[in-house]
C-alpha cells in the first residue's frame, strides 16, 4: 500500500509555483542547480524522486496559493488547475450587450519510476472563450484559443556529469469569428527539446565547500516559455494558414556556475554567475518584415545560510544586467531598431525551522521585511 501513495497538489495558481523549495527563493532563484536541494532538483533531475513527503505550501504572491502535495518513492502526480470565469451584461437603448469569458489553464508532473529508472512527463495547456454579443447591432464575435504543450525528461550520469534531457512537443489553435464566420484561423505544431549538462564536486561529509556549474541549450519546452518570448508564435502566420515549427523559431541558452566557501561547520558562503540568452528570428506576414530579437541577462548571486541549531538563516542578494535588442527589416534595410540597457539589484530572506529530523519550516520574503502578508511559507514532513 505504501508505494501505491502519490503526491497531489491542490489549489496551486501559477505555473512554477513549486519549481523552487522556499529555501532557494530566500537564497535567490538564480541559485537553483547549483546549490543541492532536493525539491528545486527534482524538477532538474528526476533520478532524484525517492522521498515520500506530504507538504503544505502559502505563496503571497500567487493568486491562490494553498498548495499541498504528497510523494511516494515509486510514482508521484503534481497537477495545478485555475478556473476563472467572467461574464457582463450590460442594458442599451435598443437592446443589450453581453459578454462572457472563461479560461481553464492546467498543468501536472508525472514522474514514474520503471525499475532504477524515473521518468518525468509533463503536462500544460490552456483552454479560452471569449464571446461578445450586441442585440442592437446583430454582431457576434467569437474567439476561442488551445494551447498545449507536453515533454518527458530523463537524466543520466558520467561519473559526477550529469546529463539531462527534454523533448517537448506543442500545439496551438486560435479561430475567430465574427457573426458565425470564421474570419481567422491558425494552428501551430511545435516540437523542441534542451539538453543540460550539470557538475558538482561536492563530497560528503564536506558539503558546504564545492564547485558546480551547469550549462543548457536548445528551445521553448512549456507554455510559459512559448508565452513570454519577444515575438508572438502566429506573428508569421497568415489567415486559415498551419505549419509546423521547430524550436519555436527560438535558440535558449542558459549557463551558471557557483562557488561555496563553508562557514565553520554551521553555515556557507556562496558567489555565483548566471547568464540567460535569448534569440528569436521570426517574418511577419502582416508587414513583410523580418523581425529579429535578441535577450541576454547577466546576473550575479551571492547567499549565506547559517544555522543556529536547529533554525537557519539565509540572505541572498544579487545584481543583475539585462540587454534587449529588438529590430525589424526588409529586402531594402533595416527599418528601426531599439536597444534597451538595465541594470540593477535586488535580495530576498529566509528562515528555516527544522524541529526534528523529519519535519521542516521555511519562511521567505522578498525585500519587504516588515509587511507580514508578504512572507511565504512551506512546510514539509518527510515519512
Amino acid at each position: 500500500m505504501r508505494y501505491l501513495l502519490v503526491f497531489f497538489v491542490l489549489l496551486i495558481s501559477s505555473s512554477h509555483a513549486l519549481q523552487f523549495s522556499s529555501r532557494i527563493k530566500a537564497l535567490g532563484t538564480d541559485l537553483a542547480w547549483l546549490i543541492p536541494d532536493y525539491q528545486t532538483d527534482l524538477y532538474r533531475n528526476p533520478q532524484f524522486f525517492s522521498a515520500r513527503m506530504l507538504g503544505i505550501a502559502y505563496d503571497e504572491s500567487e493568486n491562490t496559493p494553498l498548495s499541498i502535495m504528497l510523494a511516494s518513492r515509486r510514482i508521484g502526480v503534481l497537477t495545478r488547475y485555475w478556473i476563472d470565469y467572467d461574464y457582463e451584461l450590460e442594458p442599451g437603448y435598443y437592446g443589450w450587450q453581453s459578454t462572457e469569458e472563461y479560461t481553464i489553464e492546467f498543468e501536472d508532473l508525472w514522474m514514474i519510476r520503471i525499475k532504477d529508472e524515473v521518468w518525468n512527463i509533463y503536462n500544460d495547456g490552456l483552454i479560452r472563450r471569449y464571446e461578445e454579443d450586441n442585440v442592437q447591432t446583430y454582431n457576434n464575435y467569437l474567439l476561442n484559443d488551445l494551447e498545449y504543450f507536453i515533454r518527458s525528461q530523463t537524466s543520466f550520469y558520467f561519473g559526477r556529469l550529469n546529463i539531462d534531457l527534454k523533448i517537448a512537443a506543442g500545439f496551438y489553435e486560435r479561430i475567430e469569428q465574427y457573426n458565425h464566420i470564421d474570419n481567422y484561423n491558425q494552428r501551430i505544431g511545435i516540437t523542441s527539446g534542451r539538453i543540460g549538462l550539470f557538475y558538482c564536486n561536492m563530497t560528503p561529509p564536506d558539503h558546504n565547500r564545492f564547485t558546480s556549474w551547469y550549462l543548457m541549450f536548445g528551445g521553448p519546452i512549456s507554455r510559459d516559455e512559448i508565452d513570454s518570448l519577444p515575438y508572438s508564435i502566429y506573428s508569421d502566420l497568415a489567415d486559415h494558414e498551419r505549419k509546423l515549427k521547430y524550436f519555436g523559431n527560438t535558440f535558449i541558452s542558459r549557463f551558471g556556475w557557483a562557488k561555496v566557501w563553508p562557514l565553520t561547520d554551521n553555515g556557507f558562503f556562496v558567489m555565483g554567475l548566471r547568464d540567460n540568452f535569448l534569440f528569436q528570428p521570426i517574418h511577419d506576414f502582416m508587414t513583410d518584415n523580418n523581425l529579429q530579437a535578441i535577450n541576454n541577462s547577466l546576473r550575479i548571486p551571492l547567499a549565506v545560510e547559517y544555522s543556529i541549531k536547529n533554525i537557519y538563516l539565509r540572505f541572498g542578494t544579487r545584481g543583475f544586467y539585462d540587454f534587449t535588442r529588438s529590430k525589424e527589416s526588409n529586402a531594402a534595410g533595416l527599418i528601426r531598431e531599439n536597444i534597451t540597457h538595465k541594470l540593477g539589484y535586488d535580495y530576498s530572506f529566509g528562515i528555516g525551522w527544522q524541529p526534528t529530523r523529519n519535519l521542516s519550516i521555511d519562511l521567505h520574503n522578498q525585500e519587504y521585511l516588515n509587511i507580514l502578508s508578504n512572507w511565504s511559507i512551506n512546510v514539509i514532513y518527510m515519512f
